[in-house]
């Protein structure tokens, strides 16, 4: 624990932190190919990580996660990969995850990664290029096993999904499910809720809904001992009841949530309009000029992907050789579903 001020810290911060020489919108473009979703990107005050998702393409399931990161000062890059039951859940009981040697993706044993943004071009390619063998690998140890694990919890979460039939408004949803709950079901519930650090999903309002759906739908269908129905997980038998229903409830929340990696349209999760959302994680920093115009007028026109939630713009492309010229747009929503528009201007003639 640092014993500097909450101001002292700060300039630290601001004098020693550096943005990793890793461009995240590259990198994007790179793991395109392999169907990886950009989730998060952030290389200010320090921070430096970059997350990715994706649906697994061998394990249905599972989905598959790469994390980028680096210190403070920007030196290096590394790399850890991971197979979650739940995307955008923070518990370790839904994860495996494993560090990437540098070795595995072009680097000697003593290189650290990249120093400069020339680098961060190469360390890109040879992350993407290394993506399959990377995979291969951990598939061929811990994922495996979770997912004959943790395959009892996702075919309950189905069950669970199933037995709710959710519909676009998650308030209809939950008032229809607590008519089912006695009084002693629903204070479980509570206990439950009051108690657990609860994943907002980057959402500024709704997430507790989610909570509280996943909750009393979890008391309602646990068909185990009632001990273990919400009971405090037990991290050492990675087969107890407590990590089983701490599965079933964050794989049955992120799918409620739409989190990045579930499919765009989910036969049991309904698309609906998602509001107050915060701001888009995938952009790295401060807007340019550009991305701040071009939101105003996302935004003005309400332009939202199919999924309910607002797209924003990420980059565009200029061909100034169409007549007239033209810049094609790419703009995403904060699901990672993307889409393109072309945008045509004209030049005013020239006055006499």
């Amino acid at each position: 624990m640092s014993d500097r001020t909450e101001d002292e810290e700060e300039r630290y911060i601001r004098r020693v932190a550096r943005r990793m020489p890793v461009d995240p919108n590259r990198l994007a473009r790179c793991l395109k190919g392999h169907a990886f979703t950009l989730t998060y990107a952030n290389r200010q005050e320090g921070i430096n990580r970059i997350d990715f998702i994706r649906p697994s393409p061998t394990s249905d399931g599972l989905f598959d996660d790469l994390t980028v990161d680096s210190n403070i000062h920007g030196e290096g890059a590394s790399v850890d990969v991971g197979v979650t039951i739940a995307p955008g859940a923070r518990s370790g009981t839904v994860v495996v995850r494993q560090y990437v040697p540098a070795t595995k993706y072009g680097y000697g044993r003593d290189d650290h990664g990249p120093k400069t943004y020339s680098d961060g071009r190469k360390f890109c390619t040879r992350l993407a290029d290394a993506i399959p063998t990377i995979f291969a690998d951990l598939y061929d140890t811990e994922a495996i096993q979770f997912y004959e694990e943790s395959a009892t919890a996702r075919a309950a979460a189905e069950r669970y999904l199933t037995y709710l039939r959710v519909t676009n408004d998650l308030h209809e949803t939950f008032e229809r499910l607590r008519s089912q709950a006695t009084d002693a079901q629903w204070e479980q519930a509570q206990k439950y809720l009051k108690r657990e650090v609860l994943n907002s999903f980057g959402l500024e309002k709704d997430w507790r809904i989610i909570w509280e759906i996943t909750v009393l739908c979890q008391v309602l269908l646990w068909e185990r001992s009632k001990e273990s129905c919400l009971g405090a997980i037990n991290c050492r038998d990675r087969e107890s009841d407590e990590i089983e229903g701490h599965r079933r409830m964050q794989i049955v929340a992120s799918r409620l949530a739409r989190q990045p990696g579930w499919p765009l349209n989910d036969p049991l999760v309904p698309n609906r309009l998602i509001l107050h959302e915060e701001g888009p994680p995938w952009r790295d920093g401060k807007p340019s000029m550009v991305a701040e115009l071009f939101d105003e007028h996302l935004a003005a026109h309400d332009k939202r992907c199919a999924c309910g939630r607002s797209f924003y713009y990420w980059e565009h492309a200029i061909n100034a050789d169409r007549n007239p010229p033209t810049a094609t747009v790419t703009i995403r929503c904060n699901a990672g579903h993307e889409e393109t528009i072309d945008v045509c201007w004209s030049f005013p003639a020239s006055s006499r």
